[in-house]
């Protein structure tokens, strides 16, 4: 069966639900979505900070082969 099968089943049952669905719920659920979405992303950059801030130090402030 695999996963696409049951991902198509999933598919075909939220386009049935969003077609009776009041359209303002449909919009809340896209942004709740849109939102969750985010967060991974939020939580990686502020793990990440740290690098980030190393490696745009090194970019734009030194010059090529690492002397300032």
């Amino acid at each position: 069966m695999g996963v696409i099968t049951p991902y198509r089943m999933l598919w075909v049952a939220a386009v049935m639900v969003g077609s009776v669905v009041p359209l303002p719920a449909v919009w809340d659920f896209a942004d709740i979505a849109n939102g969750l979405m985010a967060l991974p992303n939020l939580v990686s950059l502020i793990a990440l900070s740290g690098v980030l801030v190393a490696e745009t130090r090194t970019h734009l402030w030194e010059a090529p082969g690492g002397q300032p």
